[in-house]
């Protein structure tokens, strides 16, 4: 019997571990809650329905509050409604900052969808982050953040120097006013799901990560409308970027620098990436020392004014550039795939589409180590076009 006991609590044991949040609670949030971070045991929930049904404002916290708990546990989940206590859906008036850092399966902070026609909450305000992380194993996700403020430096989201963060299914608003999602300080292991950017401010950045030493960066189906600066990720070693679509701006749309390791911009699927800026490069490196593994592919690229497809400058490493379409890219020195004071090892481009508007399909000045093949260019200049010290 004693065997039998003994076996049963190393299997409980293996499957909490397993599992990891076997023992999280689920905290719930209103508009209009009044709990104290001192009685949230109050606002637990078993599950999101009983937090959306929940009439009781002392049983659930307020978003400011929920801010103001340091002592979640690892496996917590604070969930928000969009109905207040009385069942009416309400815009959240606060940001949300994370007080508690997880340990291993993370601390994470999700809204549910009971808004008009199922949709996550709405937090509307002038909050300047609207969005502020600085604690580890913290996961974001359900959100619609809509800046109502005028702060040219403002962000929808930003991360401190923080490490093991996922934001995800979030809808950033900036009606024309400062950055989409900002990260001024080293940070790592850093997920980006279904995250959206619209209208940020003139000479401002979507997504811009610009701390000294970044790592591990992974974005998934991020989408861009009315870029103002573009998309920039500087000084990041491991980034992948997989599903990506923008439109508008006067920038890079996509501008990469001094990346290291496996840099993985495309997937698998046609057309994964799609690139429409209204000028400017629409892909940039700069910089950056590819690691084996890494690789370009399946972008589609417009380009509304001037300006190159895919460019590399000053960069080394191995690279795959593959299943590239371009058209429109005009203008004098403009090229679909442009490498330029690039050295680099054993590269290829292959499966290159370039329309009749574009001027020239491939450009490599003073630069090495490259291949192309399986192209079809039609352009209105040269379809290959070599110069400087180029050895290819």
């Amino acid at each position: 019997m004693k065997k039998i006991l003994s076996l049963l609590i190393t299997l409980t044991a293996i499957l909490i571990l397993m599992t990891g949040n076997a023992w999280g609670a689920i905290y719930c949030v209103k508009p209009d809650g009044t709990c104290t971070a001192a009685n949230k045991a109050n606002a637990i929930v078993a599950n999101d329905a009983t937090c959306t049904a929940q009439t009781t404002a002392a049983n659930a916290l307020s978003m400011p509050t929920a801010n103001a708990v340091t002592n979640f546990a690892d496996g917590d989940v604070i969930v928000y409604s969009a109905k207040n206590t009385s069942q009416v859906v309400t815009n959240y008036t606060a940001g949300i900052q994370p007080g508690t850092s997880g340990t291993s399966v993370g601390v994470t902070y999700r809204g549910i969808q009971d808004g008009t026609a199922g949709a996550y909450p709405t937090l509307s305000s002038a909050t300047d982050p609207m969005v502020y992380i600085t604690k580890n194993y913290v996961s974001i996700n359900g959100f619609n953040l809509n800046y109502t403020g005028t702060t040219a430096t403002s962000s929808g989201i930003s991360l401190g120097a923080v490490s093991n963060v996922a934001l995800s299914n979030i809808a950033v608003s900036r009606n024309g006013y400062g950055y989409g999602v900002s990260a001024g300080s080293n940070v790592s292991n850093i997920t980006l799901s279904n995250v959206s950017v619209d209208y940020v401010g003139t000479g401002r950045y979507t997504l811009y990560f610009y701390g000294a030493v970044n790592s591990n960066v992974s974005i998934s189906n991020f989408s861009v409308t009315q870029d103002a600066n573009g998309t920039y990720i500087k000084n990041t070693a491991g980034l992948s970027i997989v599903g990506f679509t923008q439109s508008g701006g006067t920038n890079a749309a996509l501008q990469i620098e001094a990346a290291t390791g496996v840099v993985i911009v495309g997937a698998l699927t046609p057309n994964n990436i799609s690139l429409h800026p209204a000028s400017g490069r629409a892909l940039s490196f700069k910089n950056s020392v590819f690691g084996a593994g890494s690789e370009v592919r399946n972008i589609a690229i417009v380009n509304d004014g001037s300006g190159s497809g895919v460019y590399f400058q000053g960069c080394s490493g191995i690279i795959d550039v593959s299943s590239i379409s371009t058209s429109g890219i005009a203008g004098s020195g403009n090229a679909s795939v442009y490498f330029t004071t690039s050295a680099m090892t054993t590269s290829t481009v292959n499966d290159l589409t370039v329309s009749a508007s574009s001027i020239i399909g491939i450009q490599i000045a003073d630069s090495s180590g490259l291949s192309i093949s399986d192209a079809a260019i039609t352009t209105t200049g040269y379809p290959v076009y070599i110069s400087g010290a180029s050895s290819n």
